[in-house]
């Protein structure tokens, strides 16, 4: 029998469908959609055989294993906009969430999902790196990809 500790401040990933998707490109929107992923999404290197994907920090009934970057985006793109030239641009350029938080400082970077009852949730560091504090159950107990 295993018992289950449940931390204080716990809570589930905030579904993306929560931010509202409004006709045409919009700042606020694009802005919506980066804050989503530097607060719910973390990048492990090591994910997808190695060639990186994306994790969710907090339980999410949508995902609950690493996704690939390329599906990231897909997921992302009611969120993108396309700017034409301007004095700023020398061409037309599209803008994509994902591309930012990609270059972000405060994008969170893990070796996987390792769970450790006695470790601050929902991230903690061990063995030199930072790791997400998750029980996968009997699917996964302790790894990194």
């Amino acid at each position: 029998m295993s018992i289950s500790v449940v931390p204080t401040n716990f809570r589930y990933a905030r579904p993306l469908s929560d931010i509202e998707i409004r006709p045409g490109y919009s700042h606020v929107m694009f802005n919506e959609a980066l804050a989503w992923l530097i607060d719910e999404v973390a990048f492990c290197p090591h994910a997808r055989s190695g060639a990186g994907g994306a994790l969710s920090i907090y339980p999410s009934a949508a995902w609950s294993a690493s996704i690939s970057m390329a599906s990231l985006r897909s997921w992302l793109q009611p969120y993108s906009g396309y700017q034409t030239a301007n004095t700023y641009h020398l061409g037309d350029c599209i803008w994509h969430p994902v591309t930012k938080w990609e270059r972000s400082a405060k994008r969170v970077v893990v070796g996987g999902y390792r769970f450790n009852p006695a470790a601050t949730w929902p991230l903690f560091v061990e063995d030199g790196q930072q790791w997400i504090n998750r029980d996968l159950g009997s699917r996964r107990s302790s790894s990194s990809f």
